[in-house]
């Protein structure tokens, strides 16, 4: 499936940034993974992972804007 170099994915980690949601769904496929015996299969490289409160920053967004324009 994968093909090419992948010393430079075991040497950086990808940080991956998301939603509650997101980080539940990439632990969970982290997990189902787990005996697979490739490093890349495993997804060990995809860590940490950050939540990104997109949902919080939009309603405080939207209650600023209605405060501002009322």
């Amino acid at each position: 499936m994968f093909s090419g170099n992948t010393e430079r994915l075991e040497e950086h980690k990808v940080i991956v940034g998301g939603d509650q949601l997101t980080r539940k769904r990439l632990h969970d496929c982290k997990k189902l993974r787990i005996l697979s015996p490739d490093p890349v299969m495993k997804l060990s490289h995809l860590d940490p992972v950050v939540i990104e409160l997109w949902h919080m920053k939009q309603d405080l967004l939207a209650v600023g804007h209605r405060n501002l324009c009322n």
